[in-house]
């Protein structure tokens, strides 16, 4: 059963909700988290999507209004988007080589 079915736009989902059926993924999903509200300060936010692209609840980050990331939950794993504004943009190309394949194919 996929994850907007198990939980519909009112019944949002636990964290522990989320780590379960992440699964196998979790401990690196727990590493994120941990990283992300230490090194931005920030707290997270469970938001529900209607987009057609990734229905369901999603883990969000923003600081001082803007977008950090939004974590999807997937079985067994789960995608980050992660935002790249305008100021980052130069420090990313830097280092872009050193992502894997995959990841450098995905940044434009």
């Amino acid at each position: 059963m996929g994850w907007s079915e198990l939980f519909k736009v009112n019944e949002a989902p636990s964290f522990e909700d989320i780590k379960k059926y992440i699964g196998e993924g979790e401990p690196i999903w727990s590493e994120l988290l941990s990283y992300i509200e230490k090194a931005y300060q920030v707290q997270p936010k469970m938001t529900y999507s209607k987009c057609a692209g990734q229905r369901g609840w999603n883990v969000k980050y923003q600081k001082s209004g803007k977008a950090l990331c939004t974590l999807y939950p997937m079985e067994g794993y789960f995608i980050s988007l992660v935002v790249v504004g305008a100021k980052e943009e130069e420090e990313v190309e830097m280092v872009v080589g050193t992502f894997t394949p995959y990841v450098e194919e995905l940044y434009p």
